[in-house]
């Protein structure tokens, strides 16, 4: 029954009339959250995404609170020390900031890095390395031969050899968590298992020392090299933006093989650059409401001839962002959840997804 719920959706907005496109020209209205603070001082770990989840229902909604201000001419260049308050103009809320200033000339200079959009360490290990690969590329990958002691498992006081001659540096152990399938296209998605940086390359055979593992690396793992996020043509300063107006991605799965996904892990979106997603693209994510069919005293989830039924209202569960897409698919991390979630949802862009779903009264606020 679950599986029908995206189908009765569609449904349910085609006969009442609906027009996405009619949705997304009408204004996203830029709302404060209540005791929103008037002034704030930026702290080393905050990331933009936290700042504007203080002030805002949908921090994706940011850009608005920040871009409108010549002051902060590039919000990503807020530094730790830095101090915003809240003014109003032309009755919209913005930012402006104040940064810190160092009085004294001889006080040494340390290099601080800005503010970053979403944390780190949430999203770089999948930009460094490919975390869905093509089953025909994965099949010619570099397998780990085993080491000199001939340990089932491979930890870091260990060094390994895996297959090839190489001379990239930095280089990381993944094991296949799952499959993912659209249109023919088959990707499998690669669970990292370790990390190493390499020592040496002969002709047929490489020597790589492990740096860091939250598994024991064991023979016939995948060897792939970590490369640099710019040779990819993707960047770690994408800002939160809403996805295409047409956009409904369903979650395919979790790198990590879960069947529930919460706030800080990353999914599977059955949609990716062919469908105009990019890095940064938001999306809702709704538990659609059950159907129900018959009447008053006997009301049922079974469907009965005859009996067109209703839609009851879809609660809000979550947002997405998409933080690497691929042609057919995409990597996106869930940065907010009310509760966890499993496939049986729909993920919409805001742009249309408050009016064009039934909400329950009981949505994130």
């Amino acid at each position: 029954m679950t599986r029908l719920k995206g189908y009765f959706l569609l449904v349910f907005i085609a006969l009442n009339g609906f027009s996405l496109k009619a949705f997304a020209q009408q204004p996203t209205q830029l709302t404060l959250k209540q005791g929103a603070p008037t002034t704030y001082t930026v702290v080393k770990g905050d990331t933009l995404w936290d700042i504007s989840a203080m002030y805002l229902n949908n921090p994706w909604l940011w850009p608005q609170l920040w871009d409108i201000n010549s002051e902060i001419e590039n919000p990503h260049l807020i530094y730790p020390g830095d101090q915003l308050y809240l003014v109003w103009n032309n009755g919209k809320p913005q930012l402006k900031f104040k940064p810190k200033v160092t009085l004294s000339p001889k006080v040494r200079k340390v290099k601080k890095q800005p503010v970053p959009i979403v944390e780190q360490g949430l999203v770089m290990p999948y930009l460094q390395s490919d975390r869905l690969i093509n089953k025909e590329v994965l099949a010619t990958s570099s397998k780990v031969i085993g080491d000199s002691e001939g340990h089932q498992y491979i930890t870091q006081q260990d060094v390994l050899y895996f297959t090839g001659h190489h001379t990239q540096a930095q280089w990381g152990v993944y094991r296949p968590a799952s499959e993912f399938e659209r249109d023919k296209e088959v990707l499998v998605a690669l669970r990292l298992i370790a990390t190493g940086e390499l020592v040496r390359s002969d002709e047929t055979i490489s020597t790589l020392r492990i740096k860091e593992q939250s598994q024991e690396v064991v023979q016939n793992d995948i060897v792939l090299p970590l490369v640099d996020i710019e040779s990819l043509k993707l960047t770690t300063t994408f800002f939160p933006h809403p996805a295409p107006e047409r956009a409904n991605a369903r979650i395919l799965g979790a790198l990590e093989g879960s069947q529930y996904y919460a706030q800080g892990q990353v999914v599977v979106l059955n949609q990716g650059g062919e469908d105009g997603l990019k890095q940064g693209c938001m999306f809702e994510v709704y538990n659609t409401g059950s159907h129900v069919f018959g009447s008053q005293g006997q009301f049922s989830y079974e469907k009965k001839w005859f009996d067109k039924g209703m839609l009851l209202p879809s609660k809000k569960v979550g947002e997405l962002m998409v933080i690497r897409p691929y042609d057919k698919f995409s990597l996106a991390l869930i940065t907010r959840s009310q509760t966890a979630f499993n496939q049986d949802v729909m993920a919409l862009s805001p742009l249309v997804a408050n009016a064009a779903l039934p909400l329950s009264s009981d949505t994130d606020n």
